[in-house]
């Protein structure tokens, strides 16, 4: 790895190039340090038992408020200039949201609701700085909206990996929920690495409308298998107007006291 420093670098797009006689591909990850270095967060508000609460998860064609908060130099920034749009993974507009205005909240920076589309999307701030220079930033992550969601049963759903030992036997627990109405019947499909399940696919579920059901994945962990092996599980659920997946990893490794 080699590590360049650029000072006083300009404003503007960049472009990386490399030329090299053995075709070999290159990948480049571009970071930026300096005093007006602008960057943001969003949340996703839903709202539960009459309080607003962050979400990850998005329903096609509802209507959902946003928080964007600006990271790093917000008073370099024309906070009444700044826009935000909804991309597709390729850049595309797919909308602007209107109803973006400045938040009386010391929280973040801004409050907006759209139209959740019904393609993957990605969150897009455009603004400009005291200067008068435009600047854009786009989140890393994306959403995809779906009338399904899959998540553990955890208290904290960000843990999608599961440490078990050689030889371990027990059950993974997940929670089903969807927000469709053409139907409340379901298959639930999953990929089986190194046939450490033994719940035979699919599994049939029936749930209501904005109701849960949990997903019972019995596993069986052979005794042979060396410490540090890795099985990624995929689950999928479809039926009607839902199609969902989850990634879980059960890594196996010796636990000791």
């Amino acid at each position: 790895m080699r590590l360049y420093e650029i000072e006083h670098p300009p404003p503007g797009k960049w472009t990386l190039e490399a030329i090299t006689d053995t075709g070999e591909e290159f990948t480049y990850k571009a970071n930026t340090v300096s005093p007006t270095n602008i960057d943001f967060n969003y949340n996703l508000i839903t709202e539960s038992r009459g309080r607003d609460v962050p979400t990850k998860h998005a329903i096609p064609g509802e209507l959902i408020k946003l928080q964007v908060d600006i990271v790093g130099a917000e008073k370099s920034i024309r906070r009444e200039s700044s826009e935000v749009f909804l991309t597709d993974t390729s850049g595309n507009v797919i909308s602007t949201v209107q109803t973006l205005q400045v938040s009386d909240e010391k929280s973040h920076s801004y409050d907006g609701q759209f139209v959740v589309p019904t393609q993957t999307f990605k969150v897009v701030l455009y603004g400009e700085t005291m200067t008068g220079y435009p600047f854009t930033r786009a989140s890393q992550n994306t959403i995809t909206p779906s009338y399904g969601r899959i998540e553990t049963f955890h208290t904290d759903n960000l843990v999608r990996k599961k440490v078990l030992p050689p030889g371990g036997r027990g059950n993974l627990y997940f929670k089903f929920t969807h927000y469709s109405d053409t139907t409340s019947r379901f298959r639930v499909n999953f990929t089986n690495p190194g046939s450490i399940i033994t719940t035979t696919a699919p599994v049939q579920l029936n749930v209501r409308k904005n109701r849960s059901k949990f997903i019972r994945l019995q596993y069986d962990i052979p005794r042979d298998v060396p410490d540090g092996t890795e099985f990624r599980i995929t689950i999928l659920v479809d039926g009607g107007d839902v199609k969902c997946d989850y990634v879980y990893t059960v890594l196996v490794a010796t636990l000791r006291q």
